[in-house]
């Protein structure tokens, strides 16, 4: 019967290191690394995220922007006012709820959004080239399930 091997086992040659650990490091300095890149274009740190959230053809309720970025809703309409102010979106009227705001970006935004798909197309064309490529599908799958399970587990915690 094989033993399941636990994150320290994997981890063994970095001393010190764990996974959250790794994760935050990762995390903090990618961030960083964007957001150089960012502030050439005048956009902050979180503002890319919303950008990308953001549909091309329609509204997107500020609720569901919120849950797609993983921030409370408090947060994402303040996020919401400042790229307002810049023009690139603007809250529009929901079709069949006049109370209910729906966010939509504009032409300036679609160009500032296509800037920010630059800058991490760049940084992941640098990053992935100093990858083995028989390594990068299955740092990609182990990503993408990190992703989900984090994004789950802070989805529990924050309802209520």
């Amino acid at each position: 019967m094989h033993e399941k091997a636990t994150v320290g086992d994997l981890m063994e040659g970095a001393p010190g290191k764990s996974m959250v650990g790794s994760l935050l490091s990762i995390s903090k300095i990618t961030r960083a690394m964007v957001a150089l890149k960012l502030s050439e274009i005048d956009v902050h740190v979180g503002q890319d995220e919303l950008m990308l959230s953001l549909s091309e053809d329609t509204g997107v309720s500020v609720s569901h922007l919120a849950e797609r970025t993983s921030v409370r809703p408090s947060t994402i309409s303040k996020t919401i006012d400042r790229l307002s102010e810049r023009g690139l979106l603007c809250r529009i009227a929901h079709d069949r709820d006049a109370r209910r705001s729906m966010v939509k970006i504009t032409p300036l935004g679609l160009e500032i959004r296509a800037q920010i798909r630059q800058i991490r197309a760049d940084l992941e064309a640098d990053l992935t080239s100093k990858v083995p490529a028989n390594q990068l599908a299955d740092m990609a799958r182990a990503l993408d399930r990190t992703e989900h399970l984090l994004r789950q587990r802070l989805a529990r915690v924050r309802t209520p």
